[in-house]
């Protein structure tokens, strides 16, 4: 789909599938994968976190959209609720503002109901940073939003984001400490030393680090070089990405995900820093936020994908910023607060600009993951079928199906792929042949041709089309030998 701010993404119906792919295996076989040949092994590896606890989630009821979203839901609710609580010791204007910004933000709402690692990842930084504010009165918080953070950094790597916050609350908290209670403050920078290392650490695993190279690479864009196991350094497609977020990029990426918050926050954090070179107090909770924005926006300048759930990242402190620059209003002079009623009109035509275009959308394609898992199960009815192909996994998830991912490093050679015995093929008509060749087709003809050419076609069905592009899936037979 084609989001308000110009980036496109496939993710809200392909992705969901991926990300659960483990702990959906885990409930309906009993083990991680359907298959000890498969070797798709990079959410138990990466993500444990997301993975273990949404099998537990899944547990409760079943390996269905539905419970997995429930999930994303339930996260989405709870950040909602602390950044109220963060800004409430503030104000109960600049709290509500806060949660109200973030919770009509299309972006928010569009992947906050989605089985993606993006919204337990801020959640789980949202709580940190809430332990963090707490903190400044009990030290012994900072230990918890230390291990908060762990947990973050175990359900997604774009936690590296929160680190220096993370290190940078614990030592601006420790230095302003009175010299008796400063001893206290040593716990933070303690625990925050320990994830650190324990994170690090992780990175003497070959497997976990041959992972983390693939996330990097990901994000950057970079070729893998034929063995898969490192990067291909590439300066210019690194200063490509650099040079494109720091001219359009800022007007996509930053002010269309969340225009009042995205202006506010400039604001608030130009006060603040005139706060500095005036020698006024500034408390850790602002500069800490500061430092949560500026990370974000650094990391965000190398990113190459103009894909929504990236830029994500950016959100929180964002929000928490605008709701702090909205504060300072409130308790300024009443030329400032005349201010508000012009901040409340433009979080409102905010939402009259952004939300149209995701329910003209919805509107158009109701339900098609769902329409089209009917009518896979019509053509491959459930029982022995292993499926592969680009569209296998989400039109097989809520069913009882095998899937299997040919793509990528993973499941590409020939002996692994028969071992896995994939039975049927569905992909996107339009992908087979051309640069956009389904990984799935391209391994098939290469390794069995002649399993490509006997296979059988046993129907097709319309995805969904409109002017926005058409999606025709096609599922073969096929007998690999």
């Amino acid at each position: 789909m084609i989001f308000p701010n110009g980036f496109s993404s496939s993710a809200p119906v392909k992705d969901e599938a991926a990300k659960c792919y483990a702990p959906r295996s885990r409930v309906l076989w009993g083990k991680w994968t359907a298959n000890e040949a498969d070797d798709y092994r990079y959410w138990d590896t990466l993500s444990p976190v997301w993975t273990y606890s949404l099998y537990a989630w899944l547990r409760l009821g079943r390996p269905a959209y539905e419970w997995a979203r429930g999930y994303a839901v339930a996260w989405s609710g709870l950040s909602i609720l602390l950044l109220y609580w963060i800004l409430a010791r503030r104000s109960a204007g600049a709290a509500l503002f806060a949660a109200a910004l973030f919770a009509v933000n299309v972006y928010a709402v569009h992947y906050g109901r989605l089985a993606l690692l993006e919204t337990p990842l801020n959640g789980l930084l949202i709580v940190a940073f809430a332990l963090q504010a707490k903190a400044k009165d009990q030290p012994a918080y900072m230990a918890l939003a230390a291990l908060c953070w762990l947990m973050a950094w175990f359900t997604k790597q774009s936690a590296v984001v929160y680190a220096p916050v993370l290190a940078g609350g614990a030592l601006i908290m420790y230095l302003r400490a009175d010299g008796e209670n400063r001893k206290y403050y040593l716990i933070g920078v303690a625990a925050t030393l320990v994830v650190l290392a324990m994170a690090a650490a992780c990175f003497l695993d070959f497997d976990y680090r041959v992972r983390s190279v693939m996330n990097v690479r990901h994000a950057m864009d970079y070729r893998p070089d034929p063995t898969y196991l490192w990067m291909r350094v590439s300066p210019a497609r690194t200063w490509e990405a650099v040079a494109a977020n720091l001219t359009t990029g800022v007007f996509n990426g930053y002010f269309l995900m969340s225009p009042v918050a995205s202006v506010l926050a400039l604001i608030e954090i130009g006060a603040i820093a005139a706060d500095f070179r005036r020698g006024k107090y500034v408390d850790a909770i602002s500069v800490t936020a500061v430092i949560w924005w500026l990370s974000a926006r650094v990391v965000l300048i190398f990113q190459a994908h103009e894909s929504v759930r990236f830029y994500l990242v950016q959100l929180p402190p964002t929000v928490i910023l605008g709701a702090m620059a909205v504060d300072r209003m409130l308790k300024g002079s009443s030329r400032n607060r005349s201010k508000i009623g012009f901040v409340l009109f433009a979080a409102f035509a905010s939402l009259a600009v952004h939300l149209p275009p995701w329910l003209v959308w919805h509107a158009a394609h109701p339900l098609e993951v769902e329409k089209g898992a009917k009518n896979l199960r019509l053509l491959v009815p459930e029982g022995e079928a292993v499926l592969a192909g680009e569209w296998a996994p989400p039109l097989a998830f809520n069913g009882g199906q095998r899937y299997f991912y040919l793509k990528n490093v993973f499941n590409r050679e020939p002996e692994r792929i028969k071992a896995l015995g994939v039975t049927h093929l569905v992909v996107d008509s339009s992908k087979l042949g051309g640069p956009d060749m389904d990984p799935a087709v391209r391994r098939t003809r290469k390794f069995f041709p002649s399993a490509w050419d006997k296979r059988a076609e046993l129907g097709r069905f319309k995805l969904w089309e409109g002017e926005d592009g058409e999606v025709e899936i096609i599922v073969f037979r096929v007998l690999l030998e």
